[in-house]
């Protein structure tokens, strides 16, 4: 994999997006990581000004521009806006690509090896549901290949990708109506689910001093739990003595910060810095 660093993602788009293209293009693994982070994080600043939008609509429309039920007023509306319109200054000039475009690039990411952008094009999250249509072709390599690249991604020591596993095997396809994408390419296995939940928690513990950490161990718990309600006795002492084996830890911090957030840039998707 080519070690020349990232662009700076303190530059603007504007000033690395041809190198990145051009790098991307050449078959770099993180450059195409790079440009699908960089297209993924403006599409969401430009869908949150959107909603930011028409909810200054709704607000001014309301007496004195005052609050809804359970929402915010005209000013505060007008004061988000202007914090996501400061960061959208990185991707002026730059046009967004179709969502297709974007895939395809954390994709070629993926199967060049680039570990953490196999870990996050494995569970699913680059595909937006308002976006199948255009994603259909790309839907049906996922299908293919999302288990192999996640289980690839575990063995890595990509904790998301365990995590994202665990949860689709242990879907269950007749009453859970919002399985994730990972859990609609894999067959139920709820047996494995146990397994990968013992693993991680091998590697996380049962508790820990920092908040986060203990909130992620906490949830942990609750699936283990469901699980082992759930299984036959028997499965639950194979699976105990069993764990599934996760690669070198990868640290817990992203998989921290996909359960209990958006991102670190707060519009979703994946953290560009991880690319580098």
């Amino acid at each position: 994999m080519p070690t020349e660093p990232l662009p700076s993602l303190e530059a603007p788009l504007r000033t690395t997006v041809r190198d990145l293209a051009a790098r991307a293009e050449a078959g770099d693994a993180r450059a195409m990581c790079g440009l699908a982070a960089e297209y993924q994080y403006c599409a969401g600043l430009e869908t949150r000004m959107q909603m930011l939008e028409r909810g200054a609509e709704r607000a001014q429309a309301r007496p004195n521009g005052g609050a809804g039920r359970g929402g915010r007023s005209a000013e505060g509306i007008a004061a988000a806006f202007e914090s996501v319109s400061e960061r959208y200054q990185h991707c002026d000039g730059v046009a967004i690509p179709a969502a297709a475009e974007i895939v395809r690039y954390m994709r070629g990411a993926a199967v060049a090896g680039h570990p953490q952008a196999t870990g996050y094009y494995a569970s699913g999250d680059i595909f937006r549901n308002q976006d199948t249509l255009q994603n259909l072709a790309e839907l049906g390599f996922y299908r293919d290949n999302a288990e192999a690249m996640a289980r690839s991604a575990m063995a890595n020591g990509d904790l998301r990708a365990a995590w994202s596993l665990a949860d689709a095997y242990g879907a269950d396809a007749g009453s859970d109506f919002r399985r994730s994408l990972l859990a609609q390419a894999v067959e139920p296995a709820p047996g494995k689910a146990l397994s990968l939940y013992y693993g991680l928690r091998n590697v996380i513990g049962a508790g820990a001093d920092d908040p986060a950490t203990a909130r992620m161990a906490a949830r942990l718990q609750e699936r283990i739990a469901a699980l082992e309600k759930r299984l036959p006795q028997a499965e639950v002492a194979r699976a105990r003595g069993e764990p599934s084996i996760i690669g070198a830890d990868a640290g817990v911090d992203a998989l921290i910060d996909s359960a209990f957030s958006r991102g670190r840039d707060g519009v979703g998707g994946f953290p560009r810095e991880r690319c580098d």
